[in-house]
């Protein structure tokens, strides 16, 4: 389900006429994950105050909401 998702998107961005030149991108199925240091996790709720989260991570979390708001999760996030 999740390939045929990112093939769609690819396929409306590359009929968009957005880039001059077609995406080129191999989707390929996860085979291996590493979860992040401790002090990774949470990070924007441990560290609300970073200028990285101020000025990036919420604005690109707003950003996705807006675009995708089926594919978040319900509970709140800034």
């Amino acid at each position: 389900m999740e390939k045929k998702l990112i093939e769609d998107e690819i396929d409306a961005l590359n009929a968009s006429g957005k880039y001059d030149k077609p995406i080129a991108v191999q989707v390929v199925e996860l085979t291996q994950f590493w979860n992040a240091e401790d002090y990774h996790q949470d990070y924007v709720t441990k560290n609300p105050n970073s200028s990285y989260v101020q000025n990036v991570c919420i604005k690109e979390v707003k950003h996705f909401q807006q675009k995708f708001p089926d594919l978040i999760k319900p509970e709140k996030f800034y």
